[in-house]
């Protein structure tokens, strides 16, 4: 079985006091490339990011049986590249299973986790399969089952519940425990995936679902990881403009946390790749 056109859901969430602008540049894009993104949506407004991940699963309970594979895209610094046969075709070619994410080429190495952490990530995915959870695809089968054990260890670590292998891991570390409080774990999407992804020895059921889009013939940070810059001035990012343009490669999904702090000129970003 392969991803197609008919099997396939283009999904986002976008509970924003203003949805119809925050979700702007991603409509514009997918209208030009033919593709209807789904919106879930719980009627509440984010209270923190890892919010994402329940309205998510509440949605793909809901698929119809005849829809195998899913892409979900953050609603407000998404844009699409190509059409959905091109997309799927980069797709299929791939493809092995589990949950694809993007990643950035230098890799994000995040400050929640200790470098004996970190290191477990580099051994098994390589420096660059840090991924940033606001682009991921796959059969729906596995990114719910992926996203329940974020779920679960979302509530384990709000409840320093050690009977979670992966929480053992985390709070028993030196780092987490005396340098960094972690706290900021039970608010967000991305480290949930780290540890699992960290925990790969512990709990390699879970870890080893996790794909990474190393070669970008899907997915694609788009400026922001490429230079190692982060959220940069945009006085400072239009000599960077040219090359991040290029940087996408085949990429038919790009994801730009640091455009989207600056909405009129992520706006020019996706005119622009409409037009390429």
């Amino acid at each position: 079985m392969t991803a197609t056109p008919n099997n396939t859901v283009f999904l986002t969430c976008c509970d924003y006091p203003n949805p119809e602008e925050v979700s702007k540049t991603l409509r514009l894009t997918a209208n030009r490339f033919g593709i209807n993104v789904a919106f879930t949506t719980c009627k509440k407004p984010f209270r923190f990011w890892y919010d994402k991940f329940p309205k998510v699963l509440d949605y793909l309970y809901q698929l119809n049986s005849s829809i195998q594979y899913v892409f979900f895209m953050d609603c407000r610094d998404s844009v699409i590249a190509d059409t959905p046969e091109n997309i799927l075709t980069a797709f299929n070619e791939i493809y092995a299973g589990g949950v694809l994410y993007q990643c950035g080429d230098c890799g994000l190495a995040y400050n929640h986790l200790s470098s004996e952490m970190l290191d477990n990530v580099i051994r098994h995915y390589t420096w660059r399969g840090f991924i940033v959870g606001g682009m991921f695809g796959g059969l729906v089968s596995q990114v719910i089952k992926l996203l329940e054990r974020a779920v679960r260890l979302h509530a384990a670590l709000c409840e320093y519940d050690d009977s979670d292998p992966l929480v053992r891991m985390y709070w028993n570390d030196p780092f987490t425990r005396q340098e960094h409080p972690g706290r900021h774990m039970l608010v967000q999407d991305d480290p949930l995936i780290h540890i699992i992804q960290a925990g790969f020895e512990i709990d390699p059921e879970y870890a080893d679902m996790i794909q990474v889009d190393l070669d970008k013939q899907v997915t694609a940070l788009f400026g922001n990881s490429e230079h190692g810059q982060g959220h940069i001035p945009l006085a400072e990012r239009r000599a960077l403009e040219p090359c991040d343009i290029r940087s996408v490669g085949t990429a038919g999904l790009l994801h730009s946390p640091a455009l989207a702090n600056s909405p009129v000129h992520w706006l020019e970003w996706a005119y622009r790749l409409c037009s390429r």
